[in-house]
């Protein structure tokens, strides 16, 4: 019986482990996925959140961080988007942004029959299904039925 030990094995067993914890999502970025797939977030910016530097000075960007501002609903994310341009209220930059709401003031002088929602009523109208395909689909059926013994092809 031979035990042996092969540390090239053990060398490319933690790279990997390594690799594949870098590249996994922590908790808080797995929530972000899920409002984002919600449409709840708007997107603020894009910028370089670490870089490998030479002498001070950044030669090359290893990690882009993408800041958002993330809402309690679709209607509160649209009121916020098309709000914001009437009151001249901006959304900051990428590296400090102004998620805040409205001030009172602001939430009264806003023309709401401005604002384009159909984003947010196809939202709550439930869509309804094709009538013409469901009543050709009975009649192709109704046509191939046995008359009689109620047995339908």
């Amino acid at each position: 019986m031979v035990i042996a030990f092969d540390p090239w094995s053990l060398v490319i067993a933690v790279v990997i482990y390594i690799v594949m914890s870098m590249m996994s999502c922590n908790e808080d970025e797995g929530k972000l996925a899920m409002k984002e797939g919600a449409k709840l977030c708007h997107t603020v910016g894009t910028y370089c959140s670490s870089c490998l530097r030479i002498l001070g000075k950044c030669v090359s960007c290893i990690e882009h961080t993408t800041t958002k501002c993330c809402f309690n609903s679709v209607l509160a994310r649209i009121i916020n988007e098309q709000g914001r341009l009437q009151v001249m209220k901006w959304w900051g930059t990428a590296e400090m942004p102004d998620c805040s709401g409205f001030t009172i003031a602001q939430l009264q002088s806003l023309d709401f029959s401005r604002m384009d929602l159909t984003e947010f009523y196809a939202s709550i109208v439930p869509k309804l299904p094709n009538v013409g395909a469901i009543q050709g689909g009975t009649a192709g059926r109704a046509s191939n039925c046995y008359y009689g013994e109620g047995r339908c092809q």
